[in-house]
């Protein structure tokens, strides 16, 4: 396949309106909660909706009208996007600061074009014509930016990018966001003069997730105060699972926390304590090429150290990038900020597969006959033990090492009290299962995953900030290489994301990068579910081989190819 080519016509800014209605709380600065504050590293949320054109679709250049009209009009609603991430050398503090002035607060918005043709792009997987279709936002110094987005027009459709950074939100933060948006501009789309929306008005406010006895916490004795809840850091690589209404219950990707308490917020965020274990301090020094190797980091990682990482300018295109009009890039030679990072990405193969609702069914079917509870699993703990079973069987793990499933659970409904639902931040629990390579290598290893998933979930769900004191020891426990990471949800509604010129021929996340990763969305069709898989090259063919086969090959589908996931 020849190499993809991707022209930038321009370079925009969609700012907060200036001199609006007053924004809601916790207005212009934003203070991190812990549980954003572990993804202000890691790599942004990258998203592509691929879309193919009507006959009666209106030019190009009458999409981006829509699409920049469409992004103002919600953006009010979702004004820390509009921010940067920064750092406080005075406070230690981790915020979103939207900063005064008019035009100061915006989101970056690239037009771009190209020359390709859309229905290849559906019907193929090129992972280098996937990651030009996005922006890829900085992350490895602060400021930075929370949100860019970009539309490019193909022969025959369009593409919309969007890439957010996960310590503003969570996957079923993002999603709302998304279904806002498209839902506005299909609005603008008609000639509607207000934004198409009837949901709850988005939350931002992190004192939803405070939680009462900080002070004890702060202190670095590790006591938990008596009667309260504590904190529950989450894994910061892992995307978790959505809140679906009809399957169980709730469980998506970032990090929880305990119950609100009576007295104010009235200090910085307690974040200057909370010491990483050494492997998540190893995971997020790897995206930090500017940091590794430095001795201020080896033992802990806290905001006091943070502003060292430096203050350079926003890495959003500058009056001079926009000029250029063209951007070439080849295969596997995308400008690699992290030469290491996008090394170890070149060594992963990444496909997505579409199981048909009559597959998930059969596979629900068949493992809960296995286990023979009585009750039928959820469609995420069914693909969740698929996805493990079948990663760990390609990776060739038959000894009896321990192999772990991760993967993180929206906590907004077991909180004390309950979290809003509208509530854009990190708001998840990370849940951990376990089992040998030779039992899930055995004849009843999906069953014992499935069990093994459910007990997880259950655990979370009686008390989703109870294992926080193990949290640590849990996640330094696993070796390097033992992990498969379970993110996404079959519940979050990728196809449905319609901006007014019909639903997306094919959706894609461009942002995995972890061998033996597997990320869930609910498919183009009812009760399909679509998940994506990130695994060393040389064992993709054993994967996918191992993944339809045991779903029936007829009906697992693939269609070429990182918080979450209603348990």
């Amino acid at each position: 396949m020849p190499p993809t080519m991707v022209r930038r016509r321009k370079t925009s800014a969609i700012a907060l309106p200036a001199g609006g209605a007053p924004l809601p709380e916790p207005g212009r600065r934003v203070p991190l909660s812990p549980f954003d504050a572990y993804w202000v590293t890691l790599p942004p949320v990258r998203r592509v909706f691929l879309y193919r054109s009507p006959p009666s679709l209106m030019p190009f250049t009458n999409v981006v009208a829509a699409l920049r009209s469409s992004l103002e009009r919600v953006l009010p609603a979702f004004h820390p996007f509009a921010g940067v991430l920064t750092s406080s050398p005075d406070s230690q503090e981790l915020s979103i600061v939207l900063p005064d002035g008019e035009g100061a607060c915006s989101i970056t918005l690239i037009e771009a074009e190209t020359d390709l043709e859309l229905d290849r792009l559906v019907e193929e997987y090129d992972e280098e014509a996937l990651r030009q279709l996005a922006p890829d936002i900085r992350r490895d110094e602060l400021p930075a930016p929370v949100m860019a987005a970009q539309v490019t027009e193909f022969v025959g459709g369009v593409a919309v990018g969007v890439a957010v950074h996960h310590s503003a939100a969570d996957g079923r933060g993002l999603w709302r966001f998304l279904e806002m948006w498209s839902a506005t501009a299909a609005g603008v789309m008609e000639g509607q003069s207000w934004p198409v929306w009837a949901g709850q008005q988005p939350l931002h406010d992190r004192r939803l997730v405070r939680f009462d006895g900080d002070d004890d916490l702060a202190s670095g004795d590790g006591r938990r105060p008596t009667g309260r809840p504590e904190v529950h850091p989450a894994a910061p690589f892992v995307a978790g699972p959505w809140e679906g209404a009809r399957e169980a219950a709730t469980i998506p990707g970032s990090i929880a926390m305990g119950s609100i308490g009576a007295r104010p917020r009235d200090r910085a965020p307690l974040l200057c304590k909370l010491e990483l274990p050494p492997p998540l301090l190893s995971f997020i020094l790897g995206r930090l090429p500017h940091a590794s190797g430095s001795s201020l980091y080896q033992g802990s990682f806290s905001t006091y150290l943070l502003p060292q990482l430096g203050q350079p300018a926003v890495d959003a295109p500058s009056a001079t990038a926009a000029s250029q009009s063209v951007i070439e890039v080849e295969s596997e030679k995308v400008a690699p900020k992290q030469d290491a990072a996008r090394e170890r990405e070149r060594c992963l193969s990444r496909r997505t597969f579409t199981f048909a609702a009559s597959a998930v069914q059969r596979l629900k079917q068949r493992l809960a006959a296995a286990v023979n509870t009585g009750m039928p699993p959820s469609t995420f703990a069914a693909m969740a033990a698929h996805g493990w079973v079948s990663i760990a069987r390609a990776r060739g793990f038959t000894d009896d090492a321990l192999v772990f499933a991760v993967f993180l659970a929206d906590c907004r409904a077991y909180m004390s009290p309950p979290v809003p639902g509208a509530y854009v931040g990190n708001c998840l629990a990370l849940c951990t299962a376990s089992l040998s390579g030779s039992q899930l290598a055995g004849p009843d290893g999906p069953s014992t995953a499935l069990l093994a998933i459910q007990e997880a979930v259950a655990e979370v769900k009686r008390d989703p900030l109870g294992d926080r004191v193990r949290w640590c020891t849990k996640f330094a426990a696993i070796p390097p290489g033992r992990a498969v990471i379970l993110a996404g949800s079959p519940w979050f509604p990728a196809y449905g994301v319609d901006f007014g010129f019909g639903r997306p021929a094919r959706v894609e996340l461009a942002s995995m990068n972890h061998d033996g990763e597997m990320v869930l969305v609910a498919g183009g069709e009812r009760g399909s579910v679509q998940a994506s898989v990130a695994i060393a090259a040389d064992k993709m063919t054993v994967f996918r081989g191992m993944f339809e086969l045991e779903c029936d090959r007829a009906s697992a589908m693939p269609v070429s190819e990182s918080e979450y996931v209603k348990l």
